[in-house]
């Protein structure tokens, strides 16, 4: 019987995809392969045999392992840059052949599974702009660090990662620097340089969420290498890969997703195991594996749509205590106060 959804702990990414091309650029920069390898279960031998596969949970400690200073720096954007399109089959056809940049962000998130299983990007559009948000599908990225200030540094390892290589791979298709505009969820850290190459000058820090906005018309423009051919046979055999993985998405995806639609009256505990067909006990036991717990996601789902709220529509607090159906205001308040601790 094929399982619904996947979890922190099952090994469904190939070690030859993303994980080969982290190990090059440490071994370009004399570090041990094995060393970068340490505390996954997995040695360099296993990688390069193509047939390996490994959990969120030995990826996210991969990324743990490579944000370790003094490379780490750099080293994340420069990931970023080279990971799309990378190897992932009939995927990386589909990216390579997208006919504009928005279609290629399609692909991107129809596909975040396999491309960006740390940290999920969604895509949300108005009449002028198209946003990408980000959560993570299995949780926190390094939940062993999670009383340190070192766990920072993992999380915002692959926060560079992932938004440099959406940028990156977008400007390669468009053949121009696409005015993109980013927000980041954490401090403004030293390296600015960095930022500035591989991110451009439109990024803000210490915002309450991980986004990134573009105008639709710098990213409609057809692409001229395109083939719609190639495209669509492409997507069509990644979608008959994906179906064949059995499940492509994750239980906090899942749970995230359905939170979000009832986001005005959100479901208790109980009515949400029930629609998974499990028990309250055993939905508590799963979410605690992935470090988080019910009330938690109910929060991030609420904060998410109270600054999309503010920020993009105009809202003041007491419209979107309003939205959310709080008794009052100074309730409102409070509780998105405690929202942005996480």
């Amino acid at each position: 019987m094929k399982k619904r959804w996947l979890e922190r702990h099952d090994a469904y990414l190939y070690a030859h995809q993303q994980s080969v091309i982290l190990m090059d650029l440490l071994i370009s920069r004399q570090i041990e392969p094995n060393y970068f390898l340490r505390k996954t279960g997995l040695f360099y031998d296993d990688v390069c045999r193509g047939n390996r596969t490994l959990s969120a949970e030995q990826f996210a400690q991969l990324c743990d392992n490579a944000s370790q200073p003094p490379l780490a720096n750099e080293l994340a954007f420069v990931f970023g840059q080279r990971m799309l399109p990378g190897y992932f089959g009939h995927v990386s056809s589909c990216l390579q052949n997208a006919t504009s940049v928005r279609q290629a962000l399609d692909v991107m998130v129809e596909f975040a599974a396999l491309l960006f299983p740390l940290l999920t990007p969604t895509l949300r559009e108005s009449p002028s702009h198209v946003y990408l948000d980000f959560h993570k599908p299995f949780g926190p990225i390094a939940p062993s660090l999670l009383l340190s200030s070192e766990q920072n540094r993992a999380a915002r390892f692959v926060k560079e990662m992932t938004v440099s290589a959406i940028i990156s791979f977008s400007n390669w298709l468009a053949n121009t620097h696409l005015p993109w505009s980013v927000k980041f969820d954490y401090p403004a850290p030293d390296h600015q340089a960095e930022y500035e190459v591989f991110i451009g000058s439109q990024r803000t820090f210490e915002q309450a969420t991980l986004s990134m906005s573009i105008a639709k018309g710098h990213i409609s423009a057809p692409c001229q290498m395109a083939s719609q051919t190639i495209y669509q046979l492409s997507l069509e055999a990644s979608r008959d890969t994906f179906i064949n993985m059995g499940s492509p998405q994750s239980l906090l995806s899942m749970i995230e997703e359905m939170l979000y639609l009832q986001v005005k009256n959100l479901p208790s505990l109980e009515q949400l195991a029930k629609v998974l067909e499990m028990s309250p006990a055993t939905l508590k036991r799963k979410l605690k594996h992935h470090h988080t717990h019910y009330q938690k996601l109910c929060d991030q789902v609420r904060k998410k749509v109270s600054m999309q709220l503010i920020n993009e529509q105009g809202y003041d607090e007491g419209q979107v205590a309003d939205y959310l159906n709080f008794y009052d205001v100074s309730n409102f308040r409070r509780s998105f106060k405690r929202w942005l601790a996480y």
